[in-house]
């Protein structure tokens, strides 16, 4: 009985594995279609870079996750700015999240919003969020 759990488990994190490499190939592509101008440096934060791409990357997030709050670049900025200095204070402090708990909390998310893998990289890639994006905005929520 046990090999048989442990088997069926091998079986699940395969699968897991393989939906997770679909998600990240089917999402990649959006980065070589932006415009120069999207990555222009609009902030700074101890030597972290904030452009315009993460910026609009962030408004589609919130834009797609209905979340209710201002989406004013100048407001987006300011969150991406904090979000910044509380990474930051995360790694100088050694409490980074490990692959463990970034995996916990992905699948959190997904359970939440009630999404699959490959339902989720649909939506990404027809609302122009890129993978990572999404990624950094799970992961800061989970700091």
């Amino acid at each position: 009985m046990f090999e048989t759990n442990r088997k069926n488990m091998i079986v699940i994190l395969r699968l897991f594995t393989i939906s997770l490499i679909l998600f990240f190939s089917i999402n990649s592509s959006t980065y070589a279609t932006q415009k120069n101008n999207d990555f222009r440096i609009v902030s700074t934060v101890n030597g972290d870079v904030i452009t315009n791409f993460d910026i609009n990357q962030r408004t589609l997030i919130l834009k797609l996750l209905k979340i209710n709050i201002s989406k004013k670049q100048i407001d987006v900025r300011n969150r991406l700015i904090d979000e910044a200095l509380q990474k930051q204070f995360a790694e100088s402090t050694q409490t980074n999240l490990t692959i463990e708990e970034i995996n916990r909390v992905l699948k959190e998310f997904l359970a939440t919003q009630k999404v699959s893998n490959l339902a989720l990289a649909k939506v990404l890639k027809e609302n122009k969020i890129e993978w990572l994006s999404l990624k950094e905005f799970i992961e800061t929520k989970a700091l």
